[in-house]
């Protein structure tokens, strides 16, 4: 099992982690885009994530909002006494609720609430929910915050690892200047920003995880499902797919799916799979950097688990990947 240093830290956990949106099933946030990869199987997801643990994972990451609390739950019943074993990523901020007026979606993301008690309150929420008494690494979850707003969050997190509810917190955010904001902080541990093939205009924040020795946690490193090779037309994506959401237009889905075809061949070079070689790409970009596919049945989780037989990209598989996806116009996935 190859393994990355999660920031100052100094905890070593698995050169790819596990993220679990995917397994909280499809939820509305407030614009009443769909956020989520379709339903889900409680008993195959948590045989995933125990398969996982078998081959060698330790690093997994979640949010309050996933599922209205499904995720944490599946996943805290799946790790069991295990706990210990791994290092455990959550996240607040949102409000949320569960609605039974609609039963394919019914949870709803309804605004968010970053006061003291709303923090300590998802703080305790996240604990119950995955079975533990601590949290390993609680990150806020609005990327857009102010960062003024910001730092009375800090102090709250703070005291919440003071009184050994946390041990480090973190930012998931896009904005370089958030993130630069707090690096320096001695429990600030870990940035979470959207970092892959596509969407390559990250390299600031990249920048930013460098200078201060800070983790960076990589989510979308498959493209929200699109670099699997899976969806290779648009109609193949399911209505309550994230690819449905406001934040994304079918048009550029559309486009994405032609880049990645000119892109496979090197992609899938050595022997590897499409997402494969995604992940590849990730780790080839720094040591300081860390993956966490999505991931709803154990096929998915051995597939990404077997990257670590290749390592990262050649650096000629790299600047071959340049030329290709220089010519993409979207400014970002």
């Amino acid at each position: 099992m190859r393994t990355r240093k999660l920031g100052k830290s100094g905890i070593k956990v698995s050169a790819l982690g596990l993220g679990c949106a995917g397994i909280g099933g499809p939820f509305l946030n407030q614009e009443g885009g769909v956020n989520g990869y379709g339903q889900v199987d409680d008993k195959k997801s948590i045989e995933a994530i125990q398969v996982a643990l078998n081959l060698g994972i330790n690093f997994f990451d979640t949010a309050d909002v996933y599922g209205c609390g499904r995720s944490e739950m599946v996943l805290g019943e799946a790790l069991g006494s295990q706990r210990d074993d791994v290092f455990i990523a959550s996240k607040f901020g949102n409000t949320w609720n569960i609605s039974s007026n609609n039963s394919l979606i019914p949870c709803h993301a309804t605004g968010i609430d970053t006061t003291p008690e709303a923090i300590r309150n998802s703080c305790f929420g996240s604990l119950k929910r995955l079975n533990t008494d601590y949290i390993d690494l609680f990150q806020l979850h609005l990327g857009n915050l102010p960062v003024s707003k910001a730092a009375p969050i800090m102090d709250t997190l703070d005291e919440l690892s003071d009184e050994g509810l946390i041990r480090y917190y973190g930012w998931s955010t896009n904005k370089p200047e958030r993130a630069n904001a707090f690096a320096n902080r001695k429990r600030f541990i870990a940035v979470q920003f959207r970092h892959n093939l596509i969407s390559r205009n990250n390299h600031m924040i990249v920048s930013v995880v460098k200078k201060f020795d800070v983790g960076g946690i990589i989510k979308g490193p498959l493209g929200y499902g699109l670099f699997t090779g899976k969806y290779e037309k648009i109609r193949n994506l399911p209505i309550d797919h994230v690819w449905h959401g406001t934040n994304f237009s079918l048009g550029k889905v559309g486009r994405i799916l032609s880049l990645l075809k000119e892109a496979e061949p090197i992609l899938t070079s050595d022997g590897r799979t499409l997402s494969q070689g995604a992940i590849a790409w990730i780790w080839s970009q720094g040591n300081e950097l860390i993956p966490i596919p999505g991931f709803k049945t154990v096929q998915q989780v051995k597939e990404n688990i077997q990257a670590m037989n290749f390592g990262p990209l050649k650096r000629r598989h790299i600047d071959e990947l340049e030329r290709i996806l220089e010519k993409r116009s979207d400014p970002w996935l």
